[in-house]
């Protein structure tokens, strides 16, 4: 039988044969959900793992997410490290686009992608002679090179509703020291500046 032929189950005589997938259609199927599936978990650009029970059954924490075919899927959410440089949380909301009757969440791979927040004393104190810390601009570290991250609050971007952003999106600007082998002060501050005048900070 080719793969093209509709297969049939196996009846006692006198019964009527039930009708089952054929392999192209199966394989279509399969290709139909996986895109679902990779529809529904890609937040802020990336894909989440989607939500399973863990050994002990215990529900991961997740949210729903809609597909373009309008299916709805459990996603997990993992959570991510979002402190302001006095390593104090801050509210996701603020940084990542909630569309309406959504929770807010950092999407799962961020800190892995783009950094956690900055411990280095003196990198703080310059990054504040900057971005005063009551307006909420986020210091971030890669984990694996000397390239710097700054997460932009929403109020200072064009993501929103108005702009058919996604679950999820954010705005990060990096300055990489990789050329020079370690972070130079007078050259952060220079680039945090532009960074400043970018997002149109300097103006308020």
């Amino acid at each position: 039988m080719s793969t093209s032929e509709t297969n049939t189950s196996i009846l006692e005589e006198g019964t009527e044969p039930q009708v089952v997938e054929t392999q192209q259609e199966a394989k279509a199927r399969k290709a139909a959900e996986a895109k679902a599936r990779r529809d529904a978990i890609n937040v802020g650009g990336e894909a989440a793992s989607v939500a399973v029970k863990s050994k002990d059954q215990t529900p991961k924490d997740t949210v729903t997410v809609t597909t373009e075919g309008l299916q709805e899927i459990q996603v997990e959410v993992k959570p991510q490290v979002i402190q302001n440089t006095k390593l104090e949380d801050v509210p996701v909301g603020d940084y990542f686009f909630t569309p309406e009757g959504k929770r807010p969440i950092a999407p799962p791979f961020f800190n892995k992608a783009i950094g956690y927040p900055v411990t280095r004393e003196d990198l703080r104190e310059t990054f504040n002679k900057v971005f005063k810390l009551e307006d909420g601009f986020v210091f971030l570290k890669s984990e694996k090179a000397e390239v710097y991250h700054i997460l932009i609050p929403l109020l200072y971007t064009e993501i929103g509703a108005a702009e058919d952003s996604i679950y999820g999106d954010y705005q990060v600007h990096s300055i990489s020291f990789i050329p020079d082998g370690s972070v130079n002060l007078d050259r952060l501050t220079n680039k945090l500046k532009e960074v400043a005048t970018l997002v149109g900070y300097s103006k308020r």
